[in-house]
């Protein structure tokens, strides 16, 4: 019988044999206790984050499995509902969801936004889910579907040439906070909807960024989290100091606190790019 230590050493030998997998960029599944996490980008970043996600520490690490998602394109965003089920988005109109834990992905992107970098999905099932396009403009856009992808319903578009969406983040089935870089104004873009996206209402006025070039990021929608209570948090980087954090108690979105974290900012891609608040709600 082979020694606890012996039996140590194989399995994180197989882990690190995984994560050279990850470094060189191949498509890999995280299986943890809480999800099954389906991602090309940031590997090391997703093994530690998925780590944190399901509860799991140093001496319990998931095993990271490769797996085929038929796409050749940058995975921006991710959604997993479940075990089962996730939704994963990313460059050149790229739209995929599974619903057999990562062995098969079905490929449910609309052709007219084929160009488009889809950075942030939000999930209900396999069936029901929105997702956020980044980009100036009319490049930012959100659409919602609920027959898993068959047909999509375009909830928004951005017209001001200075508009650029970032992330948005749900707190429940009907409310949520979509978020963008800075507008002429200086104030943060803020689009609220409490009826499932059906109506993108502009928050005014919205939190104020710094003079010094302050913005947000369209970082996998990791940039924005809001709980089922109404708290909701974002986060901002590129201003000459520190990364700053803004939060609000009520999910309307009108008032807000910001204070500076310990992340400095004082170069352009110098950022706090992610905030994590585990929560679960049902529609």
């Amino acid at each position: 019988m082979a020694s606890p230590f012996r039996s140590a050493c194989a399995r994180l030998g197989r882990e690190l044999a995984a994560l050279r997998a990850l470094a060189r960029g191949r498509t890999v599944v995280v299986r943890g206790r809480a999800a099954t996490v389906v991602s090309r980008i940031a590997p090391l970043a997703l093994a530690l984050s998925t780590l944190s996600c399901s509860g799991a520490g140093w001496h319990h690490m998931p095993i990271l499995e490769p797996l085929t998602t038929g796409t050749q394109s940058s995975l921006r965003g991710l959604c997993a509902v479940d075990h089962e089920i996730a939704w994963a988005t990313g460059s050149g109109g790229t739209v995929v969801v599974t619903s057999d834990g990562g062995t098969t992905w079905r490929a449910v992107a609309p052709v007219e936004i084929a160009e488009l970098d889809v950075r942030d999905v939000h999930a209900l099932d396999d069936r029901t889910a929105w997702i956020m396009c980044a980009g100036p403009a009319e490049k930012s856009r959100i659409l919602f579907t609920e027959d898993g992808g068959d047909t999509w319903e375009e909830q928004h578009r951005e017209r001001d040439e200075a508009a650029f969406l970032d992330g948005f983040a749900f707190f429940d089935a009907e409310r949520a906070l979509c978020y963008g870089d800075p507008m002429a104004d200086g104030g943060f873009r803020l689009l609220r909807t409490e009826d499932g996206g059906q109506h993108w209402v502009p928050v005014e006025p919205s939190p104020r960024s710094l003079p010094s070039g302050e913005a947000s990021f369209a970082a996998s929608g990791t940039g924005i989290r809001a709980l089922a209570t109404g708290e909701v948090w974002i986060i901002t980087g590129a201003n000459d100091g520190v990364a700053r954090v803004f939060s609000s108690a009520g999910s309307s979105g009108a008032l807000w606190s910001v204070s500076e974290s310990k992340v400095r900012a004082a170069k352009l891609k110098t950022a706090s790019m992610y905030c994590h608040q585990q929560h679960q709600y049902t529609r």
